[in-house]
């Protein structure tokens, strides 16, 4: 019953923000502005106090021009300009609940591709996004940048593509005329598509929706191992032709039926019992969770010397490798003779994190600030 409340209560929030006076809007902008630099611990670590200031008195006096949902970008905008991607708004917010087009983009170094959508518009999947609205998406993603809570620019490579689809903030940031629907051109086979597209629903992931099409389901190649445990919060695969005990950790959290501690136990017993020539610990989908957690899992790799040596032992990171799993890396990288593989994590290695959260009062709108300072590396 509490749960369905909160999400009666959150809605009407939804609902009512259309309505929000000009005093309402200014009174969570002035919380927002007093309450941030009180509760994080370092609020100018990056960012002036002179430049957060001259960017609050901006807003407060264009409110009484502008809608909803430009009002929240520009909140966003302010909140996510500190610095660390712990702290800020997020456009993931209930709250907020801006719906997206029927578009699942992927940012790859060579440009902006869409990797799933629905049947209808199965012409565009593995398409490359050339444009978005007016812009060219090289210049939407510089737009859009502003937006995301980031430790570095990795962190923008997993946020983008989903902001770019959420036709709210494309109006607000004047990169397309409508905030109901926007204007996408793709290329593919050298020809040009364009289709003006609608917002709706989304499945949470592309695999749950028969009306969907991935990019992946024309592949003949069979599914790699770091697809086919998406759903669960760390996994385990011995594969014998390269005897290669491959560990998946999506998240630092325990999960309903066991613990992640008990997981490694389990896991590294059976891989005693094997003919092991490598060990990999895929973490580019990990995006945090509970720091104390990994140090059972540390334990569990140092405590074997024909697995702890360069060349055999292999974690592999990424854009989404994030907050916990980053001081994961960090253990990793300190106490283990650890080759790193794939791209760049989206977090400092030393960071601030644990945020506390405070919610606007007439938006409903979640602030979270970061009190702590996470120092795992040499400090220089």
């Amino acid at each position: 019953i509490s749960i369905l409340v909160s999400l009666l209560v959150l809605h009407n929030k939804v609902l009512a923000q259309e309505a929000l006076t000009t005093e309402q809007w200014r009174e969570d902008l002035n919380i927002l502005a007093t309450e941030m630099p009180t509760r994080h611990l370092d609020l100018f670590h990056t960012q002036s106090k002179e430049s957060f200031e001259k960017a609050v008195q901006s807003l407060h006096a264009n409110i009484p021009n502008m809608q909803s949902h430009e009002v929240i970008v520009e909140l966003a905008k302010i909140a996510n300009a500190v610095g660390d991607g712990h702290s800020g708004i997020r456009f993931g917010d209930r709250a907020i609940n801006f719906k997206r087009v029927p578009l699942r983009l992927h940012w790859l170094d060579d440009g902006v591709f869409v990797k799933a959508a629905p049947k209808t518009l199965e012409e565009v999947i593995g398409a490359e996004l050339v444009e978005v609205g007016k812009e060219p998406v090289a210049t939407a993603l510089q737009k859009l940048s502003p937006l995301i809570a980031k430790d570095n620019d990795q962190g923008l490579k997993f946020s983008l593509p989903i902001l770019m689809t959420m036709p709210k903030v494309l109006h607000a940031l004047k990169i397309s005329i409508s905030s109901s629907e926007a204007t996408f051109t793709f290329l593919k086979n050298d020809r040009k598509i364009t289709k003006t597209l609608e917002i709706q629903s989304m499945p949470a992931q592309s695999g749950e929706d028969n009306e969907w099409v991935d990019a992946r389901d024309s592949s003949e190649n069979p599914t790699p191992f770091w697809l086919r445990n998406t759903d669960k919060r760390f996994a385990y695969i011995f594969d014998d032709a390269t005897k290669t005990a491959y560990i998946q950790i999506n998240s630092i959290r325990n999960s309903d039926d066991e613990s992640l501690p008990a997981f490694a136990n389990r896991v590294f017993a059976d891989i005693d019992t094997r003919e092991t020539d490598r060990l990999v610990i895929d973490i580019r989908r990990n995006g945090g969770g509970n720091n104390y957690l990994t140090r059972p899992v540390i334990k569990e790799i140092i405590q074997r010397p024909n697995l702890e040596r360069a060349g055999v032992l292999f974690c592999i990171i990424g854009a989404r490798t994030f907050s916990a799993a980053q001081n994961f890396t960090n253990r990793l990288e300190n106490w283990t003779h650890v080759t790193f593989v794939s791209e760049p994590t989206s977090q400092k290695v030393n960071l601030f994190g644990d945020n506390q959260r405070f919610q606007l009062p007439n938006s409903g709108i979640t602030v979270r600030a970061s009190y702590l300072w996470w120092q795992d590396m040499d400090p220089r």
